[in-house]
């Protein structure tokens, strides 16, 4: 008999360079961290990225990560078509959110969506994001054709699967399955990873553990945005060392079902021209528009008060005095006379 496997999951959240204890981008949904047998669905694994403004925009990365939670659950059938209907029914909500916004507030997104479930792995992927596993000093990358480095050949540019918000109908979803085996690490990952690092950089990082790659991953990302989650599988039986304590607190990720949020309605596609959030979305930008009103006129008066700096500083008012000065004088000797 296989031994069965245990996953312990790391979260990593980066924003321009900075380590985010929430992003509210990761979930999972399992029982418990022992990786199921052969039957059922599985333990799914999630993580999303979205563009655009900040305000917001953790909100509606947990109602993705909820939404692609509960379709993966609630859809039958095997993993493979649960993970197709739960990224499709992702992009039909954010669509829909994008026709209902103003269009400073549209976001596009990318999404990883893994299920270990025996000793395989299922992997669907929208967008730019990328799930690397890392077994046997060896990296494959999924989608396998990744964006070209600095040091290849110009123009050799990557073929993105669409990412969510984009179509109306998300006809192709990229999927693929890759066998796993202890010691393996899987890494969930928005595109921005391969900008920074390079696969075999992953593969020497890996072996030392999830933290040490988390924090590999993080001294990487410096001045970037980066999403991560790192699954590290192990055999079930094997007693886990203790962790050395993190010099930043990574937010742990339970086993559970992500929680949709409390003011969530679920989400159903549904025909009809959209009507809510405008309302939302014309607040946001009224005090979009007023905080760079205030921006713009605080811009103005520092620079009036650094023009007069130069002049008091530059002697020019001075010169200006005493030319004043004579030509006052002047006038009232001409008035004299």
């Amino acid at each position: 008999m296989t031994p069965r496997l245990r996953a312990e999951v790391t979260q990593l959240s980066i924003v321009s360079g900075a380590q985010q204890v929430d992003a509210g981008n990761t979930g999972q949904v399992a029982s418990s961290s022992l990786i199921p047998g052969r039957t059922g669905k599985g333990n799914l694994y999630l993580l999303v990225q979205l563009s655009g403004e900040p305000m917001g925009k953790a909100q509606l990365q947990r109602e993705l990560i909820a939404i692609l939670g509960e379709e993966y659950s609630r859809v039958p059938g095997g993993v493979t078509n649960g993970i197709r209907q739960a990224i499709k029914v992702a992009n039909d909500f954010l669509y829909r959110r994008n026709l209902e916004a103003l269009p400073l507030w549209q976001r596009i997104g990318q999404a990883c969506c893994a299920v270990l479930r025996g000793r395989d792995l299922y992997v669907g992927v929208a967008g730019e994001a990328q799930i690397y596993v890392v077994q046997d000093d060896q990296v494959r990358v999924f989608p396998p054709d990744g964006p070209r480095y600095a040091s290849e050949t110009p123009g050799a540019e990557r073929q993105h699967p669409t990412p969510l918000g984009v179509e109306e109908s998300l006809g192709h979803v990229a999927l693929f399955h890759c066998p796993i085996h202890e010691d393996s690490r899987i890494i969930l990952a928005s595109g921005e990873l391969s900008k920074v690092a390079r696969p075999d950089r992953l593969a020497r990082a890996a072996p030392a553990g999830a933290e040490h790659l988390a924090n590999t991953l993080e001294s990487l990302a410096s001045g970037t945005d980066l999403s991560a989650l790192i699954i590290e599988l192990q055999p079930a039986d094997r007693v886990a060392p203790p962790k050395p304590r993190p010099a930043i607190k990574r937010k742990p990720i339970a086993a559970g079902r992500p929680v949709p949020s409390k003011t969530r309605e679920p989400y159903r596609p549904a025909g009809g021209a959209p009507v809510r959030g405008i309302a939302a979305g014309f607040l946001a930008l009224v005090l979009a528009f007023g905080a760079r009103v205030l921006s713009f006129f605080s811009d103005v008066a520092r620079k009036i008060g650094a023009f007069f700096s130069w002049l008091v500083s530059s002697g020019i008012l001075g010169t200006i005095g005493r030319g004043i000065r004579r030509l006052s004088v002047a006038l009232l000797q001409g008035l004299g006379t």
